[in-house]
């Protein structure tokens, strides 16, 4: 969060912008889950797509700025990914075409801005997607759910028309950590099944043997 700009006194030739302070931890490589991910890319997908309204670029999203603090947002997610560092953030000017500064870093950039490419305004922020999905894909740790993987390519196509939105990859992400919050309450009540049938007696056998049918019977069409 912004809270003020100046000249430093000391030195009238530096600016000074001061920023909300941000206790936390860097986003670190191979550190999320599935749904750890979904979660982080669902938030940080939401921010992009709002700065796109305003007309605004990061051009710097890596692993470096991300911070992940003791989560406070409505949701009531147990980390909350902070995007920081807007030294490189650029305004876009309605319905200007430009040329993409070499501006980030460089393993973290898509071709436009490697080539040095003209965008329009509304290619512009697809940059930003790109550097979004390949920080995603950096702190991943397992790398194998389909659908995580569909969206992060759908984030890192090469051409930025072929790149999905902010706004869509939050659509996106929102959809996915639905289902993988609903398979994990599936898998919690399916145990809490099991450890009960456990320990009923064995004249209940034949109870038993159906519900764990009834149950593995449900676990397949779920998958």
């Amino acid at each position: 969060r912004f809270h003020d700009a100046g000249l430093d006194q000391d030195d009238p030739q530096s600016g000074i912008v001061m920023y909300e302070w941000v206790p936390g931890t860097e986003l670190a490589s191979e550190s999320l889950t599935d749904h750890g991910l979904t979660t982080v890319g669902r938030r940080l997908s939401l921010v992009l797509a709002k700065l796109a309204e305003l007309h605004l670029v990061h051009r710097d999203i890596a692993l470096p700025n991300v911070l992940l603090r003791p989560g406070t947002g409505r949701d009531g997610a147990a980390l909350e990914p902070v995007l920081i560092d807007f030294g490189l953030a650029k305004k876009l000017v309605p319905g200007e075409e430009r040329t993409q500064d070499l501006a980030g870093r460089l393993d973290y950039l898509p071709k436009e801005i490697l080539d040095r490419r003209h965008v329009t305004q509304a290619q512009a922020p697809k940059a930003d997607v790109f550097q979004l999905g390949k920080t995603l894909e950096h702190a991943w740790k397992t790398g194998t759910h389909p659908g995580v993987r569909a969206i992060l390519v759908a984030m890192m196509a090469d051409e930025p028309d072929d790149r999905i939105s902010a706004r869509e990859a939050y659509k996106r992400f929102s959809d996915l950590e639905l289902e993988l919050e609903r398979r994990g309450q599936y898998r919690e009540i399916k145990e809490e099944v099991a450890a009960h049938l456990q320990r009923l007696p064995r004249s209940h056998d034949r109870f038993r043997t159906c519900l764990l049918y009834t149950s593995d019977a449900a676990d397949e069409r779920s998958s």
